[in-house]
């Protein structure tokens, strides 16, 4: 189950998988998705304002942050292919991966009015 509006404090370790378009973000020289924590992202505090938490992978929590166009965070990051990254995680993280882009495109063409949800003419 996908929950929305996630809080969660700066240094509990998770899963972040970070959308820039249709590419990832990671650290430089890596292609996987790997353990940290809000505050080694580098992102500014309004990029956790619609945070989603899509799984859960060795107890720790799968969320998913959003930049759509934003520039990167940090030079410390690059984007890479979300097939790149898929081909290298292991089952239960391409699982996450994949759920995480289908909630990232369902909730950038939607508008949620009153918990229901309405298509936007995109």
């Amino acid at each position: 189950m996908i929950e929305q509006q996630i809080i969660f404090p700066h240094d509990q370790p998770a899963y972040w998988i970070v959308f820039q378009r249709d590419q990832v973000v990671v650290l430089n020289q890596q292609t996987q998705v790997n353990v940290s924590t809000r505050r080694e992202l580098l992102l500014d505090d309004a990029h956790f304002s619609d945070v989603l938490k899509v799984a859960e992978v060795d107890n720790l929590p799968c969320l998913v942050v959003d930049l759509g166009h934003e520039s990167l965070p940090s030079e410390q990051h690059q984007t890479v292919s979300l097939r790149s990254v898929m081909m290298n995680s292991d089952a239960r993280l391409f699982e996450a991966l994949a759920r995480a882009w289908q909630a990232t495109l369902f909730c950038a063409r939607t508008v949620f009015v009153d918990s229901v949800a309405v298509a936007c003419n995109a």
